[in-house]
């Protein structure tokens, strides 16, 4: 199981793929990256520590490291691998995260109020962004105290594809999304070869939430491989 997260110490990625490593280092999706075949499968164990104490604003939000954990992954695949890119824009399906017709079904967090190093009831930070996995594949996201911003990464995460927040919704919610295995993987259209026991991805964000994925295309920013060379697979990093 690929397992990747931030601590208030670092950022920690288990049996992660070369192509996972490069979307968390430079912030973009699958299909933003070219590069040879085998950056998809041989798996690594990579560990980054952040220099100083933990702050109470990290204890709070990890996530607030992600600049300087970007740049020294950015460094450990030049090092390590060897890596070498060049930038160009390139024409990519994505998605805009709207309002539905009927609006938003989103509640406001409980916690709105709470200053950023806040618990909630069960001890820990509240703001954050819980996956539930199952077979394998996330399918479901709970949140509490989260952006709309947050929650569009979350979906290109999902995705693999860009997902711009264009909702309008400035505030934080909390909210718990679901839905099916066996509709997650139909990209929002309709598959009679494969029976939903749920709603799909994109079926769940309307009906549960009140939002809406519209597809696009037009230019995004891609990076090519230009070289890169390979340590020992599932080694340590």
């Amino acid at each position: 199981m690929v397992r990747m997260m931030y601590g208030p110490k670092g950022f920690k990625a288990e049996n992660a793929s070369l192509l996972s490593i490069i979307q968390e280092a430079y912030g973009i999706q699958a299909n933003q990256i070219v590069g040879p075949p085998e950056i998809k499968s041989a798996a690594y164990d990579i560990e980054v520590k952040t220099e100083g104490s933990p702050t109470d604003a990290r204890e709070a939000d990890p996530g607030l490291m992600q600049p300087e954990i970007r740049n020294q992954l950015q460094a450990l695949l030049a090092d390590r691998f060897k890596l070498a890119l060049h930038h160009e824009s390139k024409k990519l399906p994505s998605y805009v995260l709207v309002v539905g017709e009927n609006g938003s079904k989103l509640q406001p967090t409980k916690f709105a109020d709470y200053p950023d190093n806040a618990v909630g009831p069960d001890g820990k930070g509240i703001h954050r962004m819980m996956m539930q996995v199952r077979g394998g594949q996330v399918r479901a996201i709970g949140a509490q105290k989260s952006s709309m911003a947050e929650f569009a990464k979350q979906l290109s995460m999902q995705l693999g594809k860009n997902v711009v927040d264009k909702t309008g919704m400035t505030g934080q919610y909390d909210f718990n999304l679901q839905w099916s295995e066996a509709a997650a993987n139909r990209d929002g259209a309709s598959n009679d070869a494969v029976p939903a026991a749920g709603p799909s991805l994109f079926d769940a964000i309307q009906e549960q939430l009140g939002l809406k994925l519209v597809p696009q295309q037009g230019p995004l920013d891609v990076l090519v491989i230009d070289h890169v060379e390979w340590p020992e697979a599932n080694s340590s990093l």
